[in-house]
């Protein structure tokens, strides 16, 4: 590679990191000033848009008096281009982490997504229900991020 292709390429790369640094100081800012749910949810649109997300989910995340989540429940949901709706509670809305072993996984990374880009082949979809919830609710890819206050 010649020197201009070095840089080039280098200079490709500080601006696709500068676009990714400006995404996330937008979520940032959404996130700071959303006080509802769906809110929230809209306020990481524009990265499940950049993944081609077609839908997305907010869950939180239930605890044993240990402290240990146990569990998440989703409170809100947004498909498309349609706005976030509050989810009504009911157990087809609860998920455990020994049905879904994925969300424990992505656990393990709490400040780093967790990308499967095929729900149904993944290896780390082997175990628990996720194949088949995913396959219920026609979910074909995941990414899964845990949020925390602060």
């Amino acid at each position: 590679m010649s020197l201009i292709e070095d840089l080039q390429a280098r200079v490709a790369e500080l601006e696709a990191a500068q676009r990714q640094t400006g995404q996330v100081a937008e979520i940032n800012f959404r996130l700071s000033s959303a006080t509802t749910e769906p809110e929230i949810l809209e306020a990481v649109a524009a990265l499940a848009a950049h993944y081609q997300v077609t839908s997305s989910a907010l869950a939180y995340a239930e605890t044993d008096i240990m402290g240990t989540v146990v569990a998440v429940n989703v409170v809100a949901s947004q498909v498309g281009n349609d706005p976030a709706l509050l989810v009504e509670p009911s157990a087809a809305t609860r998920f455990s982490l020994a049905q879904l072993p994925l969300l424990e996984l992505a656990l393990q990374t709490p400040n780093e997504p967790l990308f499967v880009e095929n729900l149904a082949t993944d290896p780390r979809t082997a175990a628990g229900d996720t194949r088949a919830v995913a396959q219920a609710l026609g979910i074909a890819a995941a990414i899964v991020m845990w949020f925390q206050p602060g």
